[in-house]
């Protein structure tokens, strides 16, 4: 599936007897998992001079985030975004499947006054920060950057950390803002690889995920 999801609105209300109640909607909530498993080729370059993260947007509710078995965080509001440091628990080895986990519980209901849906219901995406040779991250930098994405994903949105930036969020060409920027790619449902190129001034950074 494609996130964000909401699985109350797949599964539908149960009019009268649904566990968020007459505010809720009627939808039943419950738990949920998600899981997505992928592979790293050039790993090992990526995490010896990085921190990866996984943030989330939004998640209802009471979220859990295991990575390779290891329970990395959590976050219990439904309403807030947070961020889990997955470094230490990425394999580099691209002979390895990296497995993420994410566990949802929405089932203490009710507890919402209106319709709140339940699962990771906004964007979810991976920050990489490139670190120098003591373990700082770099310094904050504005580089002209053009993604290219390739195999069995595609580019769905490209842009700076800028809140007042009002360049268009579909073009593969952003400038850095505080040495950062925001890629989204989409799975095109297919198994396969997906290539991910940063072309800038600097050195081409290339990432290649394998998707099962």
């Amino acid at each position: 599936m494609d996130l964000p999801h909401d699985w109350d609105i797949f599964e539908g209300p149960d009019s009268g007897h649904g566990a968020t109640g007459t505010g809720g909607g009627w939808f039943e909530a419950g738990k949920g998992e998600y899981r997505k498993q992928f592979s790293i080729d050039n790993g090992k370059l990526i995490m010896d001079n990085s921190l990866v993260k996984l943030h989330f947007e939004g998640v209802y509710q009471k979220a859990e985030v295991f990575v390779n078995g290891q329970k990395t965080g959590q976050h219990h509001y439904g309403y807030t975004p947070f961020t889990v440091d997955v470094t230490p628990y990425i394999n580099k080895d691209k002979k390895e499947v990296n497995e993420v986990v994410v566990k949802v519980d929405n089932s203490d209901q009710p507890n919402c006054r209106w319709y709140s849906g339940s699962g990771i219901y906004r964007l979810t995406f991976v920050t990489v920060e490139v670190l120098d040779k003591q373990g700082t991250p770099v310094p904050e930098a504005a580089i002209d950057c053009e993604a290219v994405v390739n195999g069995a994903g595609t580019l769905s949105a490209f842009a700076s950390a800028d809140l007042k930036d009002t360049e268009p969020y579909t073009s593969p060409r952003v400038k850095t803002w505080k040495g950062r920027a925001l890629l989204v790619v989409r799975s095109t449902q297919k198994k396969g690889s997906v290539s991910v190129s940063i072309k800038s001034a600097l050195p081409t950074a290339r990432l290649t995920l394998k998707s099962k």
